[in-house]
This record gives C-alpha cells, structure tokens and sequence, in this order.
C-alpha cells in the first residue's frame, strides 16, 4: 500500500498561488533563488523573474539591485531565439549604456507596434510611455 505525503510545501502549491505571492518578490535575487531550487519551481518563476529587465548595452554586463540583467541583442530584434529568455513576462524595461546614438535603430524597434504587440505582450509602451525608462551611467 503507498502512502501519500500530503505534507504542505511550496511545491504543493498552484501555479496562481504563486503567482500571487510573486508580486511581493523581487525578481533577482528572490525568484531567481526559486527557480533555481527544483524543477517544479523553476516552471513558475523562471519566467517571472523577467517581468523588470535592466538591458545592458556593453560588456562587462552586471547585476542591479531588482532587476534581471539581459544583453541588448537579446531584447531585440529576435527575443524568441534566447530560450531563458522570457519577452512575454517583460513589464518594465530599462536600458542601462553610455551611449544610445549607436544603439538608436534597437531602440526605435522596442518601440515599434508590430514588435510590442508580437514579442512583449504585457508591455505598453503606448498608453504608458513611462514604462520604459532610459538611463545612462
């Protein structure tokens, strides 16, 4: 006879149960943390842990504080070709770089309808322009 093991855990939880325990993680280092944890966990919050992206401009990319480092090349043209890369959780994008004048054309692309509405669903970058924030360092 098996027995079952009933025991409470985060694993036991639903995907909206932790969704909604979510909006009061930040994403790095807390729900990277989870992801990395086991299997179960990382299905929930891998992709979760997207929703505020720093976007780095020039090598040596770092960490910040809340937000989940990514590569330009990775935000655009193509975000579906990164596979740990999850474009339809991105709320907030920010863009860290000394210089925007050779990165323009990347720029007026995230901003392009067709683009949004294809590879960033949940980002509006139309009705809300401050969602998308420039910052140079």
């Amino acid at each position: 006879m098996t027995t079952l093991n009933l025991r409470p855990s985060l694993v036991t939880l639903s995907t909206d149960v932790h969704i909604s325990i979510a909006q009061f993680m930040e994403p790095y280092p807390d729900m990277h943390a989870l992801s990395m944890t086991c299997a179960s966990l990382r299905a929930v919050y891998q992709p979760l842990k997207w929703r505020y992206s720093m976007v780095t401009v020039l090598p040596p990319f770092r960490k910040y504080q809340r937000y989940m480092t990514v590569p330009l090349k990775v935000v655009a043209p193509q975000p579906n070709k990164y596979s740990w890369f999850y474009a339809h959780e991105v709320r907030i994008l920010e863009l860290d770089g000394p210089d925007y004048g050779g990165i323009w054309g990347s720029m007026n692309v995230l901003c392009k309808k067709w683009f949004v509405d294809k590879y960033y669903p949940d980002y509006d970058c139309y009705s809300q322009h401050q969602q998308l924030h420039f910052r140079c360092f």
